[in-house]
C-alpha cells in the first residue's frame, strides 16, 4: 500500500547482475562453464525462446474466488508479457496463474517471489487436482508476512521430479500495480539476491556519506545551502527505502501504515528541500519560487486527507513540475548571465529528473518494466549528488576565496579607518593631539581636579626669522617629544596652535605638577636639534589650578593670563594664576 508501482510477472532475466526472473531447467555447477551456460540461458529466457515454468494473469472483474478461478482454463489467462506487466494506479485486482514445474530426476526446491515489495495483499493459493491444498497471505498491510532476511515476499515449495505444482495469486494495491515476478532455484535465490543488496546497499552508503559531508560544512560553515541539500536527499532516501521495503525490513518495522505515508510525504518534502536548495544555490531572486515553495507546502497535507493512491499521484505531480520549473530557472540563469552555478544544476538534475521520469512512467504504466525504469531513479540520483558535490566544493573554495579577501580587505579598511582616526586626532608636524581632539578627551571624562599648563617657547619667530622654517619646525618637533616624554601618562597633551602648547595634568597635591612645570621650563634648554645646533630653547608656562566642577574655558583663559604675565616678567619661568 504505498508506493506509485507496476504489477510485472517476469521470468528473470540477468539473473546475475539484477533481481529479474530466471527460471532454469536444471542445477548448473559454479564452474567457469556453468557460469557462462547460465548467462546464455538467462538471454534465451529473456527473449522469450525457452520458458521453464508458466505465469499468465487475469484481471478480476468482479470479486471472483479461488475456486472460481480454478475453474477456468489455462488460455482463459492472458500471456506474461516481458516488461509490460506495470498496470499504474488501478482499483482491480488481479490474478496469477503460476505453473513450476520439475523436469529433473531430482527434488528441486524453488522459489516464487514477488520482487515489487509495495502490493498490498498477496492471497497464495497451492492447488492439486483442483483443490486447494494450502493458503498463504502476504502483502505492505498485512503484519508478519516479511521475514527477517529479505525486504519481499516469496513463497518457498519443493518440487518432486516430474512434478508441476500450480498456484494462483490474488494481488490488489493502492499503489502502482506491479506485477514483478520471478521463480528461481533455492540455491541460486539468495545469492542473487545478496548482489542486489549489495547494489542497494551501496547506493545507500554513498549517499549517506555525502549528506555526512554537506551536513559538517552545513554545521562549519552556517550555509543554509548546504542544509537544504541534506534535507532534499535525506527524504528522498526515505520515500526510496519506503518504495524498496527496506524502511519495512529494517527500520520502522510492523508499523505499516508510516510506510504507506511516508511515500507521498517525503516525496513532497523532498521536491520542497530541492526548491530550496536550488533558490539558495544558484542564488536566485525570482517571486516565482515562493508559489513553489506553497504548492509544495499545500501538497503535504494530501496523505493526511486523500487516499495513498491519490496523495502519490498528487506528489509525482508536483515534484515533477518542481523539477522542470527548477530546470527552466537554472537554464535562464545560465543564458542570461552565465551562471556557473546553474551549469552543474541543469546537469546534475537533468540526470535526476530523467531517472524520476522513468520511474513515474514505469509505474504507471506509460513505460515497460527494466532495469532502467526500475533504477533510473537511483542512477540519476548518484550521478546527481556526484555532481552536485564536485559544485558545492567549488561553491565551498570560492566561498572561502571570498571570505579570505573579505578579511584582506576588512583588515586594509580597518587600518585605513585607524590611520584616517588617527590623523583627525593629532597634529600632522608634530604627532601629539591636535586642538580639536584635547577638547574631545576632556569632554569625554570630565576631570574633577588638576593643573592646566599652557607652554610658549619663548623667540620662536626669530628661529624662524633667523634660521628658517625647517628649524622652526624642527623646534616644534623636539619639544612636543621632550614634553611628552616628560608628563605622567594620564595627562593630555596637544599642540593648541603655532608654538603653544596645553597639556592638562591631573594632581592629588599641588607639588608634583608645580615641579613638573618648573622642570620642563630647567630642562628644555638642553634639547639640542641635530641639524640645528645654534638653535636654542626656552619655554615659558602659564598655570591654572582647576577644583570641580571644572569650567574647561575658564581654566584655559586663566592659564593664558598666567602665560602672558610670565612673558612680562622675562619669560622662561613659571607663573601660576592668581584671581
Amino acid at each position: 500500500m504505498r508506493h506509485f508501482s507496476v504489477i510485472v510477472l517476469k521470468p528473470r532475466p540477468f539473473a546475475i547482475f539484477s533481481s529479474s526472473v530466471c527460471y532454469h531447467r536444471r542445477n548448473f555447477s559454479l564452474s567457469l562453464l556453468g557460469f557462462f551456460m547460465r548467462f546464455l540461458l538467462s538471454l534465451f529466457l529473456f527473449f522469450g525462446l525457452v520458458w521453464a515454468d508458466e505465469i499468465r494473469y487475469l484481471i478480476d472483474e468482479g470479486n471472483t474466488s479461488i475456486e472460481e478461478m480454478m475453474q477456468k482454463p489455462a488460455d482463459a489467462f492472458l500471456p506474461y508479457a516481458q516488461g509490460k506487466m506495470g498496470f499504474g494506479f488501478t482499483a482491480q485486482a488481479y490474478w496469477l496463474r503460476i505453473v513450476v514445474t520439475n523436469e529433473s530426476a531430482q527434488n528441486q526446491e524453488k522459489v516464487i517471489a514477488f520482487d515489487y515489495p509495495t502490493l498490498d495483499t498477496i492471497s497464495m493459493y497451492e492447488t492439486q487436482a483442483g483443490t486447494v491444498i494450502a493458503q498463504e497471505r502476504y502483502g505492505d498491510i498485512v503484519p508478519n508476512t516479511r521475514t527477517q532476511t529479505l525486504q519481499i515476499f516469496f513463497h518457498t515449495t519443493t518440487i518432486a521430479p516430474q512434478e508441476t505444482k500450480i498456484y494462483y495469486a490474488r494481488v490488489t494495491t493502492q499503489g502502482s500495480m506491479i506485477l514483478e515476478l520471478s521463480i528461481d532455484e533455492l540455491q541460486n535465490f539468495y545469492p542473487k539476491m545478496l548482489t542486489e543488496h549489495i547494489g542497494h546497499f551501496l547506493y545507500y552508503g554513498i549517499t549517506l556519506g555525502l549528506l555526512i559531508y554537506n551536513l559538517f560544512l552545513f554545521i562549519g560553515l552556517k550555509e543554509r545551502t548546504f542544509f537544504y541539500y541534506v534535507m532534499f536527499h535525506f527524504w528522498f532516501v526515505v520515500v526510496q527505502i519506503s518504495i524498496n521495503g527496506f524502511g519495512t525490513w529494517l527500520l520502522w518495522g510492523e508499523w505499516l501504515w508510516l510506510n504507506t505515508f511516508l511515500t507521498p510525504f517525503g516525496m513532497v518534502l523532498a521536491s520542497l528541500f530541492g526548491a530550496l536548495f536550488a533558490h539558495h544555490f544558484l542564488s536566485l531572486t525570482h517571486r516565482f519560487l515562493r508559489v513553489v515553495v506553497l504548492v509544495n507546502a499545500v501538497a503535504l497535507l494530501a496523505p493526511f486527507v486523500a487516499s495513498f493512491g491519490q496523495a502519490t499521484i498528487l506528489a509525482i505531480f508536483v515534484s515533477s513540475l518542481t523539477v522542470i520549473l527548477m530546470l527552466g530557472v537554472a537554464m535562464y540563469e545560465l543564458v542570461r548571465g552565465g551562471n556557473q552555478q546553474a551549469k552543474y544544476f541543469l546537469i546534475a538534475w537533468g540526470g535526476l529528473l530523467v531517472g524520476i521520469l522513468l520511474l513515474n512512467f514505469k509505474n504507471s504504466g506509460l513505460l515497460p518494466i527494466n532495469f532502467v525504469t526500475s533504477y533510473g531513479s537511483q542512477l540519476g540520483a548518484v550521478f546527481e549528488m556526484l555532481l552536485i558535490s564536485v559544485a558545492l566544493i567549488r561553491k565551498y573554495n570560492a566561498l572561502q576565496e571570498s571570505l579570505t579577501k573579505q578579511a584582506v580587505l576588512l583588515d586594509q579598511q580597518e587600518a585605513y579607518s585607524a590611520k584616517l582616526l588617527h590623523q583627525s586626532r593629532t597634529d600632522p608636524l608634530t604627532g601629539v593631539y591636535n586642538r580639536r581632539y584635547f577638547f574631545e578627551k576632556l569632554t569625554q571624562t570630565p576631570p574633577t581636579h588638576g593643573l592646566f599648563l599652557m607652554m610658549d617657547l619663548d623667540y620662536f619667530k626669530a628661529i624662524n626669522d633667523t634660521h628658517g622654517h625647517d628649524a622652526g619646525d624642527a623646534a616644534l618637533i623636539a619639544f612636543a617629544h621632550h614634553v611628552a616624554a616628560q608628563l605622567p601618562k594620564e595627562a593630555i597633551f596637544c599642540r593648541f596652535g603655532g608654538e603653544e602648547f596645553v597639556a592638562f595634568v591631573p594632581y592629588d597635591t599641588h607639588d608634583t605638577p608645580l615641579k613638573l612645570a618648573q622642570h620642563l621650563v630647567d630642562t628644555t634648554p638642553e634639547i639640542r636639534l641635530e641639524k640645528f645646533p645654534s638653535v636654542h630653547l626656552h619655554v615659558t608656562i602659564g598655570v591654572a589650578l582647576c577644583q570641580a566642577p571644572i569650567d574647561i574655558d575658564s581654566a584655559l583663559k586663566n592659564a593664558d593670563t598666567a602665560l602672558y604675565r610670565a612673558k612680562v616678567a622675562g619669560r622662561n619661568r613659571v607663573v601660576i594664576f592668581e584671581a
